[in-house]
Order: C-alpha cells, then structure tokens, then sequence
C-alpha cells in the first residue's frame, strides 16, 4: 500500500526520478499509495497499475487473495496496529497462492483463524515486460520485485536483452538455498553481479548490471 522500502527509496532519490511505476493489484488500495507519495507526485509522474503480474499470461483475470489483517491485534497475533486509524500497518498480505498467505503465520490456531480472514478478488492479469513497453521505459534504473511467491519466476520472465534495467532488487526469503543460487547464477551470464540490497537487507537482494 505503499508504505515501504520502495516509498523510503523514491523520497530519498526524489530529484533524481522522473517516473515512477507502480503496481498493485487490489484496487482498494489506491487511495493509501497516493497518500503514501503525495509528497513525491509533485516531481516525478507516478502511474499505478492494479494487475497481476504473472510469469506468462495463460489467462485474463486470476484470482487474487488477501487478508487485512484488522482482527488479527484482537486476536493477539503479530500484526499489531500502533494507531487504529493507520491503515499501513493493518494491512496484511495479497498472493495468486493463499498457501503463501498462511505460511506468514506461525501456528495453527493462529493460520486457522487467519484462514477466515481472507478474501479473494479477479484481477486482470499482466506480463512485466508489457508493463515497461507500454511506458517506453527501454531504460530503467531500479525495479523492485516483491510478488508474493512468484518473485524468482517473473525475473526469469523479463527480456534482459531488450531492456537496459541498472539494477533489480527482488525478494528471496520464500526461496530454496538452490533456487536463489541459481538466480545469482543466471544473473550473471547477463552481466549482473550481486550488490548490497537498499533496505530490507534480510529479505532482498540486489543484482547490479555491470
């Protein structure tokens, strides 16, 4: 919704932007992200996408889940809200996998009664290299991928040959010790070396092109 490293990164970087893309697939969440970048839309065009994007586009529309997590800090569980009216830490987690959704939580009291806290929405779904073509943005500087399980496929997904993109920083704590190194592999027959993640240094890692 917004508020996260991507929000922290473009604030900091803010006169060096020209255009930021972002994608969100639930609709709902619009009104936060503007929120979230008011102070950032007045030097930089932001265009917000609500799709899914997907490794190929075998269908139109996928369902997507989520849970906002607003019963959970009654519940007692790990989410807990610092203001009752703040929307960006109640929100929880969104995924195409509703499996994904409930390995976040640990134990099976608390992952049952996530289960029925969840929702689900059809969403239009998307490749990202049609995203980049529909902007001309043949030349990205960074790209941030954080999909819900399906980080390490829509890598894979993207034409590194056709698009110039400096540096692309993904989520891989729901991944194998051998998938990630086979990443780090595949990234470096294109000319990518591993580099020190910006923010979320637990979870990411970042791939520079050399």
């Amino acid at each position: 919704n917004g508020n996260d490293h991507v929000n922290r990164f473009c604030k900091e970087n803010i006169n060096n932007l020209n255009k930021i893309i972002l994608v969100e697939p639930l609709p709902f969440l619009n009104e936060h992200i503007a929120k979230n970048y008011n102070d950032i839309s007045y030097k930089s065009d932001i265009i917000i996408y609500n799709k899914i994007i997907v490794p190929e586009r075998k269908e139109d529309t996928k369902l997507i889940y989520y849970n906002t997590c607003d019963a959970i800090p009654k519940y007692g569980g790990i989410y807990l809200k610092e203001n009752e009216n703040d929307m960006d830490k109640s929100f929880g987690l969104s995924s195409i996998n509703k499996d994904h959704i409930l390995k976040h939580y640990v134990g099976k009291e608390l992952r049952d009664f996530v289960e029925n806290e969840i929702y689900s929405l059809d969403i239009e779904t998307e490749i990202l290299n049609n995203i980049i073509s529909y902007n001309n943005n043949f030349s990205i500087d960074y790209l941030f991928i954080d999909i819900e399980g399906m980080d390490f496929e829509i890598i894979y997904s993207i034409d590194l040959k056709k698009y110039n993109i400096k540096n692309i920083q993904v989520e891989y704590i729901h991944y194998e010790s051998n998938e990630l190194v086979n990443l780090i592999l595949y990234m470096k027959d294109n000319n990518y070396i591993v580099n020190r993640p910006i923010y979320n240094n637990e979870y990411d890692i970042l791939f520079t092109k050399q």
